[in-house]
């Protein structure tokens, strides 16, 4: 009888014991859920900050040009070869933010360009045609920036406003000439390549489009030419950037 109560006992304590882990479980609650997930962008080249640097490149400009000369007569007429290239080299300034691998950013430059050319042909006929010649001297461009990382290669793209500085002249026995800053659209594409986390390289192509205008020549009167300013740009150049060095960049999903 004492053994069979000694199992009854032990029995009982088993259950006591089993039902006091039991209501503990459940004093803790819920299961939680597992947190939301972090992507970590993998560390290397990190875009984000300010930069400057230089360029160099060839730019293109359109031939379209009339001269307009009412008080001898000639009411108009188009100018021949008064298109074509020349060297431009300037700086640049912006400044870049990266989430992953996007980065956002707006650039300003400034190039000074070697156009000039002058022409004696036109659709008049015989002696006597006039001198004409016209010059893009400096070109600026302000535009924000999107691009694409590709491991430490950095595919953009950027749209914005342009600004050049046109000049025309005219020899007719006294030279006379006129200038016009004219404001325009510009859109370009390009790749940049991280040398260093602080040095990157980059070849740009920008078109820069201030439509057809009027520049009046100083000193004579009714004398004007209209032009077209479309310029094609290829550029080379290097910026320094100005950041902290390699960080992950995070974006919560």
């Amino acid at each position: 009888m004492e053994s069979i109560m000694r199992k009854v006992s032990g029995l009982a304590l088993a259950i006591a014991l089993l039902g006091v882990g039991t209501a503990s479980a459940a004093d803790l609650g819920p299961a939680r859920m597992p947190m939301t997930a972090v992507a970590v962008a993998p560390a290397g080249m990190n875009w984000t900050g300010f930069y400057i640097g230089g360029h160099l490149g060839a730019a293109s400009v359109s031939s379209g040009y009339n001269a307009f000369t009412p008080w001898n007569a000639f009411a108009g007429f188009d100018m021949q070869n008064l298109g074509g290239s020349a060297l431009m080299g300037g700086m640049q300034i912006g400044y870049n933010y990266q989430i992953n691998n996007l980065v956002l950013g707006l650039e300003a430059d400034l190039s000074a360009l070697g156009f000039k050319k002058s022409s004696t042909t036109s659709i008049l006929r015989g002696a006597g045609v006039p001198v004409f010649d016209r010059s893009l001297s400096w070109t600026a461009t302000l535009a924000p920036r999107l691009g694409v990382t590709f491991g430490r290669a950095l595919l953009f793209a950027k749209a914005g406003l342009a600004v050049g500085g046109f000049s025309v002249g005219h020899n007719q026995n006294a030279y006379i000439s006129g200038s016009t800053t004219r404001l325009g659209l510009m859109v370009g594409a390009g790749l940049e390549y991280a040398v260093t986390q602080n040095l990157t390289a980059k070849l740009e192509y920008n078109y820069m489009n201030f439509g057809t205008f009027r520049t009046d020549m100083a000193g004579a009167p009714s004398i004007w030419v209209t032009q077209r300013g479309d310029v094609h740009a290829v550029k080379v150049g290097v910026n320094y950037l100005f950041s902290t060095g390699p960080s992950a960049v995070v974006a919560r999903y």
